[in-house]
């Protein structure tokens, strides 16, 4: 299976996409959303990419599960995501808003995006949205959910993690890849590891030519540390990206 990833990822049209990388690599970064950022352990798999070269990215996560932007400004939750980015020790910010907030809400989307970037930029610390995905049952909503993100970064001049249009070409190549959990809407431990592969330009020394492994994962919650280390070989995300 991951093999049939890494060729559907090696022929993507969707490279492009990939993020901006850092001139210097952060090494500390800041994860703020809900579920679709803690399930299978994002922030870890993204740092343990890193370790895999000998690099390192330290990973912090304010997450809890259906929490949009909102909630986490508002503090619910007993959320502490402002007062995180206030300490000004993060490199960079990771901004994940609830996944339909774009189709049903993107006033909303709009507006606590540029508060939280604007308070993360106050501490020096680069802002990256993290644009997520369609439900299984309609990909026609990354349409949307692509361009009020591209808003929201002209607005307050942050950098997009295209997460939502690699699924979308992945799922074009090879609709047989497991990307979704059952319930159609998170991420499975593949459609993880494909996030993980565009967020991985985080660190910009990570070698173009070898990326990590996947590794197995005991649990989809945020709390389970991967089993191993991820091997060396995977999709080239950034192969053309520049």
């Amino acid at each position: 299976m991951i093999k049939a990833l890494h060729a559907a990822l090696l022929t993507t049209g969707f490279l492009f996409l990939s993020f901006c990388a850092f001139a210097q690599a952060p090494e500390k970064v800041l994860f703020v959303g809900n579920s679709y950022t803690y399930f299978w352990n994002l922030p870890q798999q993204v740092a343990a990419m890193a370790k895999s070269r000998d690099l390192t990215i330290n990973t912090s996560q304010s997450t809890s599960g259906g929490t949009s932007l909102a909630q986490h400004w508002r503090g619910e939750k007993k959320l502490e995501s402002l007062p995180m980015i206030r300490t000004g020790q993060y490199d960079a910010v990771v901004l994940q808003d609830f996944s339909m907030q774009a189709l049903n809400a993107p006033d909303t989307l709009l507006q606590y995006g540029q508060q939280f970037a604007k308070e993360a930029e106050a501490t020096g610390a680069r802002v990256f949205l993290y644009m997520t995905w369609a439900r299984a049952f309609d990909p026609y909503m990354q349409a949307t959910i692509t361009a009020k993100y591209k808003d929201l970064a002209e607005l307050c001049g942050a950098t997009i993690v295209p997460v939502g249009p690699a699924w979308e070409r992945a799922r074009s190549l090879r609709p047989d890849l497991p990307l979704y959990d059952p319930d159609q809407s998170h991420p499975s431990p593949t459609g993880t590891y494909l996030a993980a592969c565009v967020l991985r330009r985080l660190h910009r020394a990570v070698a173009r030519r070898s990326a990590p492994p996947t590794g197995e994962y005991r649990s989809r919650g945020r709390k389970t540390l991967p089993q191993y280390p991820i091997n060396r070989r995977c999709a080239l995300l950034s192969e053309s990206s520049g």
